[in-house]
């Protein structure tokens, strides 16, 4: 279940380095791909093309490398039923899938090429198309406590003629009508007898999975992480669409800052979620390959902090301390087996504070529904006790770390 305006474009790309410091971005599986979504009153057309690989996983019949491509497309209408603060969800959904080589191998190894990665070559599970009808439903109900929050429980519900069953349960938390924060156990039946790509991602994204969905005015994240796996997938896109709307905006004083920063470790992605000063930050760099290796590289932080921001027109100074926890992996990945050996992990506290200037006052530039401002500054952090991490030997892992750091970082920061 997501939230969507009354009409919208979603168009969006994706890959799975967008892991949120959640997932551990292997290179495979859902690897990358792109996604459009139009919503019309209750109408709801959704298209998609990702590009599927599985270098190595064993099953109980053996070994499986290979890949696939998909193209995915379908019609959905949405049915809503309102008894007071109650709310019932009803969305059925058919389209239909092709699977096979759709030319995504190409594109895959032009983008490695021009980023400096290695070629993947793997052969196709099915080198001709095939088209799988598609048939699903989706409910949900949902209880308004009358304070921009509801919560309620979900359930999607998809079949894949001859491939198999789809079935994700789980809560949805639902703040405003913007964002959509959902936790719930996805099982997905394999009718291919596992021994296929197919049947390798069929296992992998059964398990407790965690989904988000943000619409705020021209711009678009959805996330999806199986805690189980440790596998990752993000879109992030905008809606044209927006600029039909250039005047309304509603200040429910909450807001999502998407952004990166810089210091002498190299860059790292951050997102900030603020809900009446209070805020939730992730900062990550997700399973980075090292050049030349076989060995990856994760850092990620989570933290809790409070903005204190003094509003002064276009140019407002804040400074937001915060506190949480530092995870550092160092971990090799084999290639042809796709297995884990984690050579160092190691968990710490970690306190800073973001110094900053917000340019652009909210509610200037309107759309969609939605404003946006863009932050910048310094953040500087302490990791507590990092200096006597265990690294196991692998002395190369400390030069990448330090206990105290100062990182210049710029954030666009979406109104939801």
């Amino acid at each position: 279940m997501t939230v969507s305006a009354k009409m919208g474009l979603d168009m969006m790309i994706g890959n799975d380095n967008m892991t949120f410091g959640l997932g551990r971005n292997l290179d495979d599986g859902k690897s990358f791909g792109a996604e459009i979504d139009l919503t019309f009153d209750n109408h709801y057309v959704s298209a998609s093309l990702s590009g599927i690989t599985v270098r190595g996983y064993t099953t109980e019949e053996g070994l499986v490398q290979g890949r696939y491509d998909s193209f995915n497309i379908g019609y959905g209408y949405r049915f809503n039923w309102k008894f007071g603060h109650e709310e019932l969800e009803l969305q059925p959904f058919a389209g239909f899938d092709l699977l096979g080589n759709l030319g995504m191998e190409w594109v895959q190894n032009l983008v490695h090429k021009v980023i400096g990665k290695q070629k993947v070559s793997l052969p196709y599970d099915y080198e001709t198309p095939i088209f799988l009808p598609i048939l699903a439903i989706e409910a949900g109900w949902i209880h308004d406590f009358s304070n921009g929050f509801s919560l309620g429980i979900y359930d999607e519900l998809s079949y894949r003629i001859h491939f198999g069953l789809h079935n994700d349960v789980g809560l949805l938390f639902r703040f405003g009508e913007r964002f959509d924060l959902s936790f719930g156990y996805a099982y997905e039946q394999d009718l291919t007898e596992g021994n296929s790509c197919y049947g390798v991602q069929a296992a992998r994204y059964s398990g407790f999975m965690m989904k988000s969905s943000v619409h705020a005015g021209i711009f678009t994240l959805e996330y999806l992480v199986n805690f189980s796996e440790g596998i990752s997938f993000g879109l992030m896109g905008f809606n044209p669409l927006a600029f039909m709307d250039m005047e309304s905006f509603n200040d429910t004083g909450r807001s999502l800052a998407v952004g990166g920063e810089y210091g002498w470790r190299g860059y790292m992605h951050r997102l900030t979620l603020t809900d009446h000063n209070w805020q939730f930050r992730s900062k990550y760099i997700g399973g980075e390959l090292e050049v030349g290796s076989d060995r990856r590289v994760g850092n990620a932080s989570f933290a809790i902090g409070y903005s204190f921001l003094w509003e002064l027109g276009h140019f407002s100074p804040f400074v937001s301390p915060w506190a949480g926890m530092s995870q550092y992996l160092y971990f090799r990945q084999d290639r042809v087996l796709n297995q884990l050996e984690m050579l160092v992990e190691h968990y710490m506290p970690t306190i800073g504070c973001d110094v900053g200037v917000r340019m652009l006052e909210k509610g200037t530039v309107c759309v969609g529904g939605s404003s946006f401002s863009v932050d910048a500054g310094v953040s500087l952090g302490w990791n507590i006790g990092e200096g006597n991490v265990d690294v196991n030997g692998y002395e190369e892992f400390r030069k990448k770390m330090t206990p105290f750091e100062a990182r210049v970082f710029i954030d666009l920061v979406f109104y939801i």
